[in-house]
């Protein structure tokens, strides 16, 4: 009788696993890479990207000292000294971060072209939602909320050469996602070895 108790046990404890096995966290890393053409010194590039769930975003921008994106593609050299403001979901469109040239937080990954680096890096912790990721050239100002004006003081700046940068950007956000696992199955499954323990103790 022990050895019956026994053996059904293990078996629905098995049978707990399988079903608690799908909703365990698991990590799941994707990128997304930003490339064009600003109009002018004073134009802005609106990306927007969408979390389903709670994530780590790390941003990392390539168009000034060129590289590889995650996208597999080779971004040349001497683009200008961009900016990036990031906005929460709407309605509200308020500054989360704001990521400025001078602090070289970028090189590595990016690639020092001279005695500067040109490019930028910033990790930010967000909630689940849909963001919008400003791109504009350096001495334009982020304003504190979407949809208002960036100003109109932007340079084409390149520091390591006396001559005008390229237009051109490239941005990559790369996310990671933590889906928080459901405790109902974790529950089910102790509840299941707490019963079949209790049934197998009051056999003769």
């Amino acid at each position: 009788m022990m050895s019956t108790c026994t053996t059904a046990l293990r078996a629905y404890l098995i049978l707990g696993l399988m079903i608690c096995a799908p909703t365990l966290a698991s990590a799941d890393l994707t990128s997304m890479s930003f490339t064009g053409t600003l109009a002018d010194a004073n134009d802005v590039a609106l990306a927007t990207f969408t979390l389903s769930d709670p994530s780590s975003v790390f941003l990392q921008t390539w168009s000034y000292g060129g590289g590889m994106n995650a996208a597999g593609t080779a971004i040349p050299s001497g683009g200008f000294a961009m900016e990036l403001a990031l906005y929460s979901p709407s309605p509200d469109e308020s500054l989360l971060l704001w990521l400025s040239n001078g602090l070289d937080l970028g090189c590595p990954p990016g690639n020092d072209t001279g005695a500067y680096c040109g490019d930028l890096a910033g990790n930010v912790f967000l909630s689940a939602g849909t963001y919008t990721l400003a791109i504009f050239a350096q001495g334009n100002q982020a304003p504190l909320s979407l949809p208002n004006s960036f100003g109109t003081s932007g340079q084409f700046w390149n520091f390591d050469s006396s001559a005008d940068a390229t237009p051109a950007y490239a941005v990559d956000v790369s996310v990671l996602q933590i889906p928080v696992p459901e405790p109902s199955s974790a529950v089910l499954l102790a509840s299941a070895a707490a019963l079949f323990l209790r049934k197998w103790r009051r056999m003769p």
